[in-house]
C-alpha cells in the first residue's frame, strides 16, 4: 500500500507519496548531469565542458513532502561506431527496463539533428511516461534572444558551483549526512530553487519544440539547470508520473554510489580540468586498492590516470610533476569536503595503450555499478 501524505486543510483525503525511477536520456552536454546536481541539491555526477563526461549511470535521489524520485544520469547518447561510444550506447538502453518514467533533455541552443531523432524515437519506443525538458534557456537570454536556439556554442555549467555538500559516512554505505543538516541543506536548496523559479523561462513552442504525435509527453517545460529557473515545473512534471509507492531510501539519502567510485570520479573530474581538450577522453581512473584504518579514521587509496600514450602521461604529469600534484591536490580537496573521514591518495599515471578499445577495460568503465 502506497504511503499517504497529509493533504492541507479542507482536503477531504490524503494525498499517495510518489516513488519512482526517473531516466535521464540526452545528447552529450545537454545538461543532464547539471540538472541532477541542481534538483538533488549536492554534487552527485561531475560536469565538463567536454562532451561524454558522463560514463556510467548515476544515481541521484531526491526526497520532498510528495515523495522520493531516485534518477538515473546516464552517458550522451551519441552515435558513432567506436567501442566506448557504444558501451555507452549500451548502458542508456539497458537502464530503461529499470525505469517508471523517462526524463529527455535537449539543449536549446544547439540544433537538432539525427541524434535527437535517434533519442526522441527511443524515448517513444520505450512506451514509458515521459517529459521533455528545454535546458540552457539561460544560454538563450544571455545572448539577447530568448525565443529561438543559437548555434552550438562551447558552453560550460558547473554543476557543484550551486549544489550543496555532503559528506561521506564511511564504508560502502550511500552517501548521507545527518538527518538534522541533511533537513536544512534541503530547506536552503528549495528555498534557492523557488526563488530562481521566478524568472520567467520561454514556451517550448517558442523554443522550436513541436509535441511528437506518437506517445506525446506528460509535459514539456523550458529550464536551466544552471540557474534553477523553470525546475520546479520540471519536478511537478515528473511526480505527475512517477507511480505511488514507498519511498527506497531513507530521506537523508542523496546518492548510492560506492565510495571508491565516488573517489575514482573526483579524480577524473580534477584531471578534465587540468588537461587539454584531447586528454580528457583518453583519461580513466583505476583504484588499485583502498583500505580503511579505523584507528585513525584514515583511508588509503591507491589510484592510477590511466591514458593511451606516452605524449598524454606528459600533459597529465607536466613539468616537473605540476599538474599531477595539482590534480592530486584539488582531489583532495574536494573528497575532504565529501567524506567526513581523512583520505591518504597516493596518485600515479600510467600508459594502457588502445584502451578504449578493450571490451574488458570499458566494460569496467561502463558497468562499474554492476560490481
Amino acid at each position: 500500500m502506497a504511503t499517504e501524505q497529509q493533504t492541507p486543510a479542507g482536503e477531504n483525503s490524503p494525498r499517495a507519496v510518489k516513488s519512482g525511477v526517473i531516466g535521464i536520456i540526452g545528447r552529450p552536454s545537454a545538461g543532464k548531469s547539471s540538472l541532477v546536481n541542481r534538483i538533488c541539491g549536492y554534487k552527485v555526477s561531475i560536469v565538463s565542458p567536454y562532451p561524454q563526461t558522463t560514463r556510467t549511470r548515476i544515481r541521484g535521489i531526491y526526497t520532498e513532502p510528495r515523495g522520493q524520485l531516485l534518477f538515473l544520469d546516464t552517458p550522451g547518447y551519441h552515435l558513432s561506431e567506436k567501442k566506448l561510444n557504444q558501451g555507452y550506447q549500451e548502458v542508456v538502453t539497458e537502464s530503461l527496463p529499470e525505469c517508471d518514467a523517462l526524463l529527455y533533455i535537449r539543449d536549446v541552443t544547439r540544433p537538432a539533428g539525427d541524434e535527437e531523432a535517434a533519442i526522441l524515437a527511443l524515448v517513444q519506443n520505450s512506451g514509458l511516461p515521459w517529459v521533455a525538458a528545454l535546458n540552457k534557456v539561460d544560454a538563450l537570454t544571455e545572448a539577447g534572444d530568448s525565443t529561438r536556439p543559437q548555434a552550438d556554442p562551447a558552453a560550460a555549467s558547473d554543476g557543484g558551483k550551486h549544489a550543496g555538500r555532503g559528506r561521506q559516512s564511511g564504508g560502502g554505505r550511500p552517501r548521507r549526512d545527518s538527518p538534522e543538516v541533511h533537513a536544512a541543506k534541503m530547506a536552503a536548496a528549495r528555498a534557492a530553487a523557488a526563488a530562481a523559479a521566478a524568472a520567467p523561462t520561454p514556451d517550448p513552442a517558442e523554443l522550436g519544440w513541436t509535441t511528437p504525435g506518437d506517445h506525446p509527453p506528460a509535459a514539456a517545460v523550458s529550464i536551466s539547470a544552471e540557474t534553477g529557473a523553470g525546475v520546479p515545473a520540471l519536478l511537478e512534471a515528473l511526480f505527475s508520473v512517477a507511480p505511488e509507492g514507498e519511498p527506497m531510501y531513507p530521506a537523508e539519502y542523496y546518492t548510492d554510489q560506492d565510495p571508491q567510485f565516488r573517489i575514482a570520479e573526483v579524480i577524473r573530474e580534477q584531471a578534465i580540468k587540468r588537461t587539454s581538450q584531447e586528454v580528457p577522453h583518453a583519461i580513466y581512473v583505476d583504484i588499485a586498492d583502498a583500505e580503511y584504518d579505523a584507528a585513525s579514521e584514515t583511508l588509503s587509496v591507491r589510484a592510477f590516470l590511466i591514458v593511451e600514450r606516452e605524449s598524454q602521461k606528459g600533459i597529465v604529469v607536466g613539468k616537473g610533476g605540476e599538474k599531477i600534484k595539482a590534480i592530486r591536490t584539488g582531489a583532495l580537496r574536494q573528497l575532504k569536503e565529501l567524506f567526513s573521514y581523512r583520505i591518504k591518495l597516493d596518485l600515479r599515471v600510467k600508459v594502457q595503450p588502445k584502451w578504449r578499445q578493450r571490451a574488458g577495460t570499458i566494460r569496467k568503465i561502463t558497468r562499474g555499478w554492476e560490481q
